[in-house]
């Protein structure tokens, strides 16, 4: 399920198990589907995030926990 987040759907993907869209807004927070609890096996979250050209994006981790794998193979954070 991908939904828009914009400063009108904000608390919608605060507070449900959205996993991926399009992000625009100028501020906000992303959790993991189901925060606080462990999302499930085989999410793929897809998280666009996009700002008008000359202004920057922050990411800021308050947590961040990822299952122990040697070779990552099971959960991964990709930013690019």
């Amino acid at each position: 399920m991908y939904v828009v987040c914009d400063i009108s759907h904000i608390l919608f993907c605060l507070l449900s198990t959205v996993c991926g869209g399009n992000y625009h807004a100028s501020t906000g927070v992303i959790h993991s589907p189901g925060w606080p609890n462990h999302y499930g096996h085989g999410r793929e979250c897809i998280w666009n995030i996009r700002v008008p050209p000359g202004q920057q994006i922050m990411l800021n981790f308050t947590t961040f926990n990822l299952e122990h794998h040697p070779d990552c193979n099971y959960d991964f954070l990709e930013i690019r």
